[in-house]
């Protein structure tokens, strides 16, 4: 799966030029977009909580055929390109202040928080995840992945 996982992102990279392509296109290198899928079944409705540039949403919605994809994303361009590369599947990619998250999230069975926490300051990580879970849906599933961005190599 994750050599059709490049494929596709390749293929859909060329919206973008110079490092938003490589950023799209390798995603997966970095990130177990394959993984991350096991989460949620074929139909779900997905909500990604700092979408970035839509990658991962767009392999859900290709590959899992859901029955809608959704994107919060804080910076602008991130969203301008989500947008763009979501185009063709029915979706909902808006700018995020980073502390009100909408009401709308508890329309979608499936949370994925990937690669944000580490963004959150410690002291405020808990209280973010629990308004997250206070506006999902009841017997929806949070799908949290983060890096640790105190690891030193």
């Amino acid at each position: 799966m994750t050599a059709q996982i490049l494929s596709f992102l390749k293929e859909q990279s060329t919206a973008y030029t110079g490092l938003d392509r490589i950023k799209f296109a390798y995603r997966p290198y970095v990130c177990p977009f394959e993984l991350l899928m096991g989460a949620i079944p074929q139909g779900a409705k997905v909500v990604d909580i700092g979408c970035g540039n839509g990658s991962l949403l767009a392999v859900v919605a290709h590959f899992l055929k859901p029955g809608a994809v959704a994107g919060l994303e804080v910076k602008q361009s991130l969203v301008d390109q989500a947008r763009q590369v979501l185009a063709p599947y029915q979706n909902k990619i808006e700018l995020f202040d980073g502390e009100n998250l909408p009401e709308w999230i508890g329309d979608y069975s499936h949370v994925v928080l990937n690669d944000v926490l580490h963004h959150v300051p410690k002291a405020q990580q808990k209280n973010f995840i629990e308004s997250i879970v206070d506006k999902m849906a009841p017997n929806a599933t949070l799908v949290l992945k983060d890096i640790d961005a105190d690891h030193k190599v």
